[in-house]
């Protein structure tokens, strides 16, 4: 097994067929700006993205469960790598949630 000690940014994982969210998402190039690879392609609403690059809100999506190394989570979890906690925050002044959450309530009335 190889190991890099050097200071030089990591190596982009290999992309993933049905990922979407996180650095595996296909067609996601190596970013320029030290951006962390997890926080690359986030979920839409800020909702969390787990390990799989998998968009959720439930707890078993949003809670860390890292072992130290990142994009990575205990045996057993789905672990969260961006967007994570459920914890909710009061929002004063205008955002852009009430146009992405009127643009979701219009897409699944459409689809209803």
């Amino acid at each position: 097994m190889n190991i890099c000690l050097s200071t030089s940014d990591p190596p982009m994982p290999p992309s993933q067929e049905g990922v979407v969210c996180g650095p595996q998402k296909p067609g996601t190039k190596q970013p320029t700006d030290a951006t962390k690879l997890a926080d690359l392609n986030p979920c839409a609403l800020n909702t969390c993205c787990d390990i799989w690059g998998q968009c959720c809100i439930t707890a078993e999506f949003c809670t860390g469960t890292g072992t130290g190394n990142p994009g990575t989570a205990k045996p057993g979890t789905n672990g969260c790598i961006s967007n994570c906690g459920t914890k909710m925050c009061l929002v004063t002044g205008p955002s852009g949630f009430a146009q992405q959450a009127g643009k979701l309530d219009s897409r699944l009335q459409y689809i209803q």
